[in-house]
């Protein structure tokens, strides 16, 4: 999957424990696809999970503008 123009798509980061437990972050996901700025795909950031986002499959569709830092280098 592409994200077209000023989208960016994301997959959420997963953290899983001992017992079958997993949770989603809040607002903590890895870049998929970001055609604005290439350079971020694959790396871990944290984008404003408070505005409206498409959600298909197991990836978020939301605009560069949501994003607001990055968690990792790689």
């Amino acid at each position: 999957m592409k994200a077209i123009g000023k989208h960016v798509v994301l997959k959420p980061a997963v953290t899983s424990f001992s017992g079958g437990v997993t949770l989603k972050g809040d607002g903590e996901a890895y870049v998929h696809s970001c055609p604005s700025m290439p350079e971020l795909e694959g790396k871990k950031i944290l984008f404003n999970d408070k505005t409206k986002f498409a959600v298909y499959e197991e990836y978020y569709i939301t605009t560069f503008e949501c994003l607001l830092a990055i968690l990792e280098e790689e």
